[in-house]
């Protein structure tokens, strides 16, 4: 019996909270409006393509050079490839200050 009235009484509540009186009357006309704005262009499709990729060589040729960009050059030294931090000495003009460091 209980069971049954809950059955009963759970999807009527469910509808009363899903009642769309409390919503404006232009609610959702934006998203419609944007919908509609969007015009399918089926002629759009018949165009060709004209834009004309790299022949082969000059593909080689560009890929040659960004590979060449990336890779360091053999003549570099270890030491000129390192990565430096460099740090303002405590106490300059315009420096943050040092941080601190809480001993228990």
């Amino acid at each position: 019996m209980k069971i049954g009235l809950v059955l009963l009484l759970l999807p009527a509540v469910c509808m009363v909270g899903c009642d769309r009186t409390h919503l404006a009357a232009g609610y959702g006309k934006s998203v419609r409006h944007a919908f509609n704005a969007q015009v399918d262009l089926t002629a759009s499709g018949s165009r060709s393509n004209s834009q004309v990729g790299l022949d082969p060589e000059e593909a080689a040729i560009v890929l040659k050079t960004y590979k060449k960009s990336l890779s360091p050059s053999k003549d570099d030294e270890p030491a000129n490839r390192s990565p430096i931090i460099m740090l303002s000495p405590p106490g300059a003009a315009g420096s943050a200050p040092a941080p601190y460091s809480v001993n228990p």
